[in-house]
């Protein structure tokens, strides 16, 4: 039973990691074109109604997120971790879908957050 938990809290380390809000929606190998709003070149380029709809996502992811924590300290085997993830994974794609951005277009703002540190204060500012 030790080394159950032991391999668990080392999954949810992994999965903490997956589930990362910045990276949480990525999908590797994944092409995905710029959403209206942003220009080819000029990833930093967001539009107000574009962010606002991150920062809603974003804020949803957040919560997921936590739930997942709470939820993960639960289970007792790997599947049940792993059937937990898919899960989380999933609801957090419906909530990009749901703030009306795809999930490609999540991604690139998430990309040009890495790039514009004053676009991630804005995203901050609008969180709090």
């Amino acid at each position: 039973m030790n080394h159950v938990k032991h391999t668990l809290i080392a999954a949810a380390f992994g999965t903490a990691l997956v589930l990362s809000p910045w990276a949480a929606m990525a999908q590797p190998g994944a092409q995905s074109q710029p959403p209206a709003g942003m220009q080819q070149g000029a990833a930093t380029n967001v539009d107000d109604a574009t962010l606002e709809k991150f920062v809603v996502a974003y804020a949803d992811i957040q919560e997921l997120q936590q739930e997942f924590a709470t939820e993960l300290e639960q289970v007792s085997s790997q599947e049940e971790a792993a059937a937990l993830q898919q899960e989380t994974q999933q609801k957090m794609v419906s909530a990009v879908e749901e703030s009306g951005l795809s999930v490609p277009e999540y991604n690139n703002v998430v990309q040009a957050l890495d790039q514009d540190p004053a676009l991630r204060e804005k995203v901050e500012s609008k969180l709090q």
